[in-house]
């Protein structure tokens, strides 16, 4: 069912080239937003415990986590280094060409 979605979504993508900004935008930011909440999570802070740690407004973690916001690398690597991580960018070839 997954794979069946994923394919009439990437079918819809390469047809419609104004989602296709969009689209991309999204597909960046959510996995970022769902790996910074389990990492807070993991430790069992709050979104204000780790906005505290960082030195930004809560807000800021929430539009994070939510993907409503696209995250500064300084800001991504503030908090990825209060969680004890690394931040790590790759490029990496695109499997949907745009138009």
């Amino acid at each position: 069912m997954a794979r069946n979605a994923r394919l009439h979504i990437e079918a819809i993508v390469t047809a419609e080239t104004d989602i296709q900004a969009e689209y991309e935008t999204l597909r960046l930011r959510r996995p970022i937003g769902r790996q910074l909440r389990a990492l807070r999570e993991q430790r069992s802070w709050t979104q204000q415990q780790l906005a505290a740690a960082v030195g930004v407004p809560r807000s800021a973690i929430t539009r994070l986590e939510s993907g409503e916001h696209s995250p500064r690398l300084e800001t991504l690597h503030a908090v990825a280094r209060v969680l004890g991580y690394d931040v790590d960018v790759r490029l990496r070839r695109r499997r949907v060409p745009v138009a």
